[in-house]
């Protein structure tokens, strides 16, 4: 079974078709690349797929759920995300402070689960991964320096 079945979408604008007709499956642990000119259509479908649009026709399943028309925040909740083209993050904080608040979802007990201590685990485990993943890009050492500063320099 494939992890995200897109079969038949179309999405239209008034009386502009941006997709037509679009089905793909995707295998977990495999790599798509949608491709194609400005204009195709390719931003639309991700934001059809990840529910930042409703299509006007077709399915979408996500892990065997139908996942059509849903809200952004609970298809993410699922675990299907997207970036977008131009990454926002806070300038001011750090490298490491960006990726603490990335690790941090909403949908998160917040007050309640403090009360409880459990967010204790769940800061243990945000610190964990975002420590492993500046590790695996080669970016550790850069981690106290301003977000702003970085962008800079790209």
């Amino acid at each position: 079974m494939a992890l995200l079945e897109i079969d038949g979408v179309t999405k239209t604008f008034g009386g502009v078709v941006a997709v037509r007709d679009v089905s793909m499956e995707v295998n977990q642990g495999s790599i798509v690349a949608v491709i194609g000119p400005n204009g195709a259509g390719k931003t639309s479908l991700f934001n059809v797929v990840t529910g930042f649009e409703s299509p006007t026709s077709g399915t979408i399943r996500f892990d065997g759920a139908d996942i059509t028309g849903v809200e952004p925040w609970q298809v993410a909740r699922r675990g299907l995300v997207r970036t977008f083209q131009t990454p926002v993050g806070f300038p001011a904080l750090s490298v490491w402070e960006n990726l603490m608040v990335a690790g941090t979802g909403p949908g998160e007990e917040g007050v309640l689960s403090a009360l409880r201590g459990s967010w204790r685990s769940a800061e243990k485990e945000t610190r964990r991964l975002a420590q492993s993943l500046l590790e695996d890009l080669d970016l550790w050492e850069s981690r106290d320096e301003i977000s702003q500063t970085c962008l800079q320099g790209t």
